[in-house]
């Protein structure tokens, strides 16, 4: 799946893309360390326990199985963003609600970008590998690289070991130390109804621990050793823009996606009364996908693209997926 970063700031553009319904736009802008976690959540159990994972990567070890993870990318996530929304409704205090509401945007995010592009990471590391583990190393060191470069893009200069990875992996407001009751619990909800069990705090409060031990690490001098590292030139054409594939093509294709997403639940939000048909319609437009396993089609599901906005540009998924 696209690295944290390329989470972060895929939902910090939509806050400012005007084809989101305003009053969404405007909430993720306002909340938008609450979009951040929302748009990072299905990924955060990968940091727990932060200094073994770190251990483990270092000696190039394979990295743990990790159970929630698992769950939130391929058990109905489509289902969970629409839990997520209706246990919103169902709160008898709105205390809170617009944070909330910026959380489940970025949720929805984290969707559109995995299903859009994780297709063409997952046929490079098919087809490169010499083993699962093989593959795996592969998969990887192209989102790495994917995200450093995109960054290099969208900057001018490579962020590793820059201060600016700290300043957007910021999951929690400015002076707050702790994960805010109430949106702790909304996600609780859901993930009991759903799944009927739910990480307990501690274990959420170990995941953001992991993720901005991450971060520090990452702005240090030692982020360094993670970066580009003056071979730009090569890694851009293996990784991020050659013949077969274009990175910026895929990501304003999981644009379109996310924009359907995030204005399909916010009109879902919006409706006084949740009937059966509403619930199944919502579906239709926001599908449950394995975002761990590629979307095997011509390419992003048609009706959630802009007929204007479609291109062949960057290949054709049915080609790229083995």
């Amino acid at each position: 799946m696209p690295t944290t970063m390329v989470h972060i700031a895929f939902i910090e553009e939509l806050g400012r893309e005007d084809r989101v319904e305003a009053p969404l736009r405007s909430l993720i802008a306002g909340h938008v360390s609450q979009a951040k976690l929302g748009a990072v959540f299905p990924d955060l159990q990968y940091y727990e326990n932060f200094f073994r994972l770190l251990a483990r990567y270092l000696l190039k070890l394979p990295l743990p199985f990790s159970p929630w993870s698992y769950l939130f990318h391929s058990k109905a996530p489509a289902t969970l963003g629409r839990t997520f929304l209706e246990v919103l409704k169902k709160e008898p205090v709105k205390e809170g609600g617009e944070s909330k509401l910026a959380f489940i945007a970025g949720y929805f995010s984290h969707l559109a970008l995995d299903i859009t592009l994780h297709p063409p990471v997952w046929s490079l590391s098919q087809r490169e590998g010499r083993s699962d583990l093989h593959a795996k190393e592969i998969h990887t060191t192209c989102e790495r690289y994917q995200g450093l470069l995109y960054h290099q893009h969208l900057y001018g200069y490579d962020i590793a070991g820059r201060p600016l990875v700290r300043e957007k992996i910021q999951l929690l407001p400015v002076g707050r130390r702790r994960l805010d009751p109430a949106l702790y619990d909304l996600f609780r909800k859901a993930c009991l109804e759903l799944f009927s069990r739910a990480p307990c705090p501690g274990e959420f409060r170990n995941w953001i621990r992991g993720i901005h031990l991450y971060a520090r690490i990452l702005s240090s001098p030692l982020g360094k050793i993670e970066g580009l590292r003056g071979q730009t030139d090569s890694l851009r054409q293996r990784y991020f823009e050659n013949e077969g594939f274009s990175f910026l093509e895929y990501y304003r294709r999981a644009k379109e996606v996310a924009i359907g997403y995030l204005n399909a639940a916010y009109r879902y939000w919006q409706e006084e009364e949740i009937s059966e048909g509403l619930r199944r319609g919502f579906l239709e437009q926001v599908p449950n996908v394995d975002l761990g396993c590629p979307w095997v089609g011509d390419r992003v599901p048609e009706s959630r693209v802009e007929p204007s906005k479609r291109s062949t540009r960057g290949g054709d998924l049915r080609r790229m997926v083995k």
